[in-house]
């Protein structure tokens, strides 16, 4: 036990070491150091975790948050590239045992989704442009490979042997390497926007956005969300001031979709915690102070992004540059939405099973010619629609896998969010039940802007390794017992009752 802990411990700081050297490296530009070194940082975790490798499909990720310029590939594909050959190597000397968490309904969407995907490839083949270049016809391979990536990711956690004892030991471990190394890649974040600049003083504020605290602003108010209830917030003298300094830094950026996914997540966490009535009280005060700063003219001298934020709730009076900016914003995505309903546009041609992923190699040089030439605008609309990025997750997936795609991908969100919320509920009451609430609701905010704001199918793909994990610490908890199904009635138990056995649990 001893040896097994100081050898976690060991690698720990070894992987603590080599990502700070990893990160000198990379700000510096030093390509070989930086392989050397993240060659010797993936080896001494492999071997400092042993059975445990698989920790790291949870903690690479967020390790690599300091780490720049890692290639086109996401950091769980990077993680999953790490971990699965070692499974699969451990499995081959007897050290390690396969399994399989049966989720039917999950698992047969999953491979449908797969399926589709195959037939809109076949249909559409596509190159990838970094291995190909500009001399092939089409390419749009990318996203193919970004989703073998995250169905390989569901895969390996599926056939993972474990137990509610060392998900939550590595929870504990998780919740360490989450503080740290996101406030690093935040302090990274902050250091490099002082380099290049921007909106600096107050007087840049008032007619700019400015989003350099939107990071910060959401990790400091979604650990508060999970780690108390909101009458533990709101009735405190340090977190309520230190709750608003995050929903201002929120505000800041200007992005209306932030403050819906942040209305999103207490909504879920309340659900979570079944404790509606707070959630209530919150939005009532917060409907109150609004509209008392709205009538008192308090807004409108306010920086420009809090008003631009606020200017989607109905009852809040903003001034006339923040509210035609947001009505500018809005207007210019239903334009782009209406030429891909309209068939003679033929921007989207078979809207039953997709067009694919590629695009056209000429029309790419074409579009970078003209944006070198000044004839259009990043902002063009013409060049987001042959792109196909529609700034909506619904119409990018009619355009991409067809009406049936859509119809499995929301069939799929919505078994995410059940699952995501069983996982949540199976620890509520434990030490770790904030933690496992920090990693996974933020998959539910994630879900409801993929249908308001701009998502993509791309960013849908990300969802399935974090749904992954919610899976397998569902299937575990089932397992065990401190679930029961869904389909069986459980008897009515009191909070206090509830509380007492969840204490008398081994920890």
């Amino acid at each position: 036990m001893f040896a097994q802990t100081a050898k976690i411990v060991m690698g720990a700081l070894c992987i603590l070491v080599l990502a700070l050297l990893l990160g000198s490296s990379a700000s510096e530009g030093k390509e070989t150091p930086l392989m050397l070194l993240g060659g010797i940082a993936v080896l001494a975790s492999i071997v400092a975790l042993g059975k445990k490798v698989w920790w790291l499909l949870l903690l690479f990720p967020v390790i690599a948050i300091p780490i720049p310029g890692l290639g086109f590939l996401p950091k769980y594909a990077i993680a999953m590239m790490i971990v699965l050959p070692s499974m699969m190597a451990l499995g081959a000397m007897g050290k390690f045992k396969f399994t399989w968490h049966w989720l039917p309904l999950m698992d047969l969407l999953m491979v449908v989704l797969l399926a589709l995907l195959v037939q809109a490839y076949i249909r559409n083949p596509a190159d990838i442009a970094m291995f190909s270049g500009l001399d092939t016809e089409y390419i749009g391979g990318k996203e193919y490979v970004l989703f073998i990536f995250s169905f390989l990711s569901y895969i390996t956690y599926s056939m993972i042997p474990t137990s509610m004892e060392e998900i939550r030991k590595l929870l504990r471990y998780a919740f360490v390497v989450i503080i740290f190394f996101t406030l690093l890649g935040l302090m990274l974040g902050q250091l490099e926007a002082s380099d290049s600049g921007g909106a600096a003083n107050g007087e840049d504020m008032q007619t700019e956005r400015y989003g350099r605290f939107v990071g910060v602003g959401s990790f400091v108010t979604m650990w508060l969300l999970c780690r108390y209830n909101l009458s533990q917030i709101m009735l405190s003298v340090w977190r309520l001031p230190l709750f608003l300094c995050g929903v201002a830094g929120i505000l800041l950026s200007g992005f209306r979709e932030k403050l819906l996914g942040l209305a999103v997540v207490c909504c879920f966490i309340s659900l979570i915690r079944r404790r509606f009535i707070e959630l209530c009280l919150a939005a009532g005060a917060g409907c109150f102070v609004l509209f008392f700063m709205s009538t008192a003219g308090v807004l409108k001298e306010m920086p420009f992004g809090i008003q631009r934020s606020l200017a989607i709730v109905p009852f809040v009076e903003v001034t006339r540059d923040a509210k035609e900016s947001a009505e500018e914003s809005a207007d210019w995505r239903k334009e782009m939405w209406v030429w891909a309903w309209d068939d003679r546009e033929g921007y989207i041609i078979n809207r039953m099973w997709g067009d694919g992923f590629r695009l056209k190699v000429s029309d790419v040089k074409n579009e970078s010619e003209m944006i070198y030439r000044g004839k259009i605008s990043f902002g063009d609309l013409e060049l987001f629609a042959r792109a196909g990025q529609w700034h909506s997750g619904p119409i990018e997936c009619i355009n991409r896998i067809g009406y049936v795609g859509l119809v499995l991908c929301s069939l799929l969100m919505l078994a995410m969010l059940v699952v995501s919320f069983r996982a949540c509920r199976a620890l509520l009451g434990l030490k770790e039940d904030y933690i496992v609430m920090f990693i996974l609701v933020p998959l539910v905010s994630q879900i409801a802007l993929w249908y308001m704001s701009a998502g993509t199918l791309q960013k849908f793909s990300t969802f399935i390794p974090t749904v992954a994990f919610a899976k397998l610490l569902y299937c575990t908890a089932l397992k065990e017992g401190y679930l029961t199904p869904m389909w069986r009635r459980e008897r009515y138990v009191p909070l206090m009752i509830r509380q007492e056995a969840a204490a008398s649990l081994p920890a």
